[in-house]
């Protein structure tokens, strides 16, 4: 004979099963933080990441400001003010300033003065499917010099599912990506490298953590090859930062060998003016970047 129950308690087993399916189950990407208050949400299509040469460089757009952050390192963990480079630029305008986690009003090197602060945490590096999480705040201060600004407080970053490009190796092949000048007779190497399309124009970077210094360039995205000026009448921008000084290119020339689509790359060389009258001359310098 058969003996049965109307009703069958389930499996613990089972429902611990169950569990772990719906614990294993990805979250969706995201990139919030709060600036004074006021929340910052940017896009999957607005966001950028790259890993490589020892460096992890983040970038975010939001209508018309834009986050950035650069870590020297690779590995999940908890970084401090003091090695990471992060900024907030209310604005898409590359001739614009930007808050910096830099306090430009205390002397670095002073003694028992530590000029940077804020912090950020990478709690995932998925290798697999190549996204990267983790979590960040900083204090940021105006980097013109002569004009006040309140300084902002970015608190509650949050990054989840980050998409990233590049790898893990400290040691990239050095043709595939690329941005190299010289600098006041002196030759650099960017390490950091990044391409980002935002509505119709392209920007094109190259960057160094420490010492800080960025040379940027933004252009029209459905140039082709030839040759354009910076600063004139072709709209093309360029701009060399160094520290908490900014330049702006006054003239100079970009060549584009390649724009098809999936890599830009090109040679150019501008001289620059920063606010206090400062000038810099930027030569023989070329790029290779994924789109």
């Amino acid at each position: 004979g058969f003996v049965s129950c109307a009703s069958e308690p389930v499996d613990p087993v089972l429902l611990d099963y169950l569990e772990e399916l719906e614990e294993e189950e990805p979250e969706e990407f995201s990139f919030t933080v709060l600036v004074d208050g006021e929340e910052f949400s940017a896009s999957a299509s607005n966001t950028q990441a790259a890993i490589g040469d020892g460096l992890i460089v983040i970038s975010a757009v939001s209508g018309t400001k834009t986050v950035q952050i650069a870590i020297p390192g690779t590995t999940v963990g908890a970084y401090s003010g003091d090695d990471v480079l992060m900024s907030y630029s209310p604005s898409l305008d590359p001739d614009d300033y930007s808050y910096l986690n830099i306090d430009p009003n205390i002397e670095i090197g002073g003694p028992d003065v530590d000029p940077t602060n804020g912090g950020i945490v990478i709690s995932e590096i998925d290798t697999q499917n190549h996204t990267i999480s983790g979590t960040f705040y900083f204090t940021g201060y105006w980097s013109d010099g002569d004009e006040e600004r309140e300084p902002i407080e970015l608190t509650e970053g949050v990054f989840v599912n980050l998409p990233y490009t590049g790898n893990l190796n400290t040691d990239p092949e050095p043709e595939e990506e690329f941005f190299t000048a010289v600098v006041d007779g002196e030759a650099v190497n960017f390490s950091v490298v990044l391409s980002v399309t935002s509505g119709n124009f392209i920007t094109v970077s190259g960057a160094i953590v420490s010492p800080p210094q960025q040379i940027q360039l933004l252009l029209e995205s459905n140039m082709t090859a030839g040759t354009y000026d910076i600063g004139g009448v072709d709209g093309v921008t360029g701009l060399y930062s160094e520290g908490t000084t900014a330049y702006t290119a006054t003239s100079g020339s970009l060549t584009i060998t390649t724009n098809d689509g999936n890599w830009i790359a090109g040679t150019f060389s501008f001289n620059g003016i920063g606010s206090g009258g400062e000038t810099v001359v930027i030569t023989d310098a070329e790029f290779h970047l994924e789109l």
